[in-house]
Formats: structure tokens, C-alpha cells, sequence
């Protein structure tokens, strides 16, 4: 068993609490998301890239895309917001209502996301529309997508 006691690394990263840490699949980026309604995108040195702003409430999570360079983020003011990891600029908006907890990449242009009133939602970022499952009598505080090898990676 590893016995670690010290980080390797520590940086004061927002002024607010951290709600979530996110990295993408190549770890060339890390996203931190906080209550001070901001995301900082950093290079795996923890050298800041961008700090992402437009959220009027606290930023819950965010969800790098698994092959282009594009991050999505969720909120407390219930938008689920585009970046390009580019040039941090917002690509688009989509929702309001009930903050949104949690986020993911579900295929190439889909993003599932659960909120704090139990909604399940399945967006399409082309049509910019969203389909909505009711099933929970709470709020979504995680969630985990399972692709199928066996069914050619459909959830």
C-alpha cells in the first residue's frame, strides 16, 4: 500500500468552494467548477488556461467532449453552457430552470444531464432540444453512463 502524505501540487484555484474537478480523456485539461460561478481550465501542470464565466449561479460540474475540443458545464441557474477549449469563449446556452448537478457526453453531439428537482435530460447539442425522464423523487447529485460494446456502445 502507497502511504501518501503530502500533494505534489496545490494552487489556490477560486475564492469560493470547489464543487467538482473534472479531467479530459487525454488529460491535457482540467476543469475546476465553482460557487463563485466560474470554471478555470488548467493544463495538467496546473498552469490556468482560461477562466470560463456567464454562469449566474455556481458551477456544479462540466464534462470535457471525448474528441473535439469543446466542454460543457452545468449550474445552479440551470443552463447547460458550451466552451471551446480554444479560446474559452461560449458557444451556447441551453435551458433555464432547476439547477443542474451533474453532466455528461453521451455520444458525439448528446449530453445527459440530472438536476436538483429529479429530471433527467438528454440533450441534443445540434438540434439544441432536449428530452426529459422524470423517474426520481430527489435531486441527482451523480450519475454514470454504461456504453455497451455488445450493442454497439449504445447505453
Amino acid at each position: 500500500m502507497i502511504n501518501i502524505k503530502t500533494a505534489i501540487s496545490t494552487v489556490a484555484a477560486h475564492p469560493k468552494s470547489i464543487n467538482s474537478v473534472r479531467s479530459s480523456l487525454n488529460e491535457d485539461f482540467i476543469a475546476t467548477c465553482s460557487h463563485d460561478r466560474t470554471v478555470r481550465i488548467w493544463g495538467p501542470d496546473l498552469r490556468p488556461y482560461f477562466t470560463l464565466s456567464g454562469h449566474r449561479r455556481g458551477v456544479w460540474d462540466a464534462a470535457f467532449h471525448p474528441v473535439e475540443k469543446l466542454v460543457v458545464t452545468v449550474a445552479g441557474d440551470g443552463a447547460l453552457k458550451g466552451w471551446s477549449l480554444f479560446n474559452g469563449e461560449c458557444l451556447w446556452s441551453l435551458g433555464e430552470g432547476f439547477a443542474i448537478m451533474r453532466c455528461q457526453w453521451i455520444y458525439h453531439h448528446q449530453v445527459i444531464t440530472g438536476s436538483i428537482d429529479g429530471i433527467v435530460k438528454i440533450w441534443d447539442i445540434r438540434k439544441q432540444t432536449s428530452l426529459s425522464y422524470d423517474k426520481h423523487e430527489g435531486k441527482i447529485w451523480a450519475m454514470d453512463v454504461f456504453k455497451d460494446p455488445a450493442r454497439d456502445n449504445k447505453i
